[in-house]
Parts: structure tokens; sequence; C-alpha cells
């Protein structure tokens, strides 16, 4: 029971971990869109 419990835990953490890293991919993404945007003159 305590380790099927503790598996659970496990999964849940690797789960918040990896939206976590897709998260920091998006920000990171929009920083560096937002940085050559401003770099590209507006037509």
């Amino acid at each position: 029971m305590l380790s099927a419990n503790f598996l659970a835990k496990l999964g849940a953490a690797s789960d918040i971990m990896k939206i976590w890293e897709y998260s920091l991919d998006a920000l990171k993404n929009i920083s560096t869109g937002d940085a050559l945007r401003t770099h590209v003159p507006k037509v």
C-alpha cells in the first residue's frame, strides 16, 4: 500500500516536472521571438 502510494506521488512529481520544463521552453521561445521581432524593422 505504501509503495503504491509512493509510486503514485513519484508519477505526479514527474508530470509536474514535464509541465515545468514545457513552460520554461515556451517562455524561452516567447522571449526569443520578442527579441527577434524588435530587431526586424516593421514594414
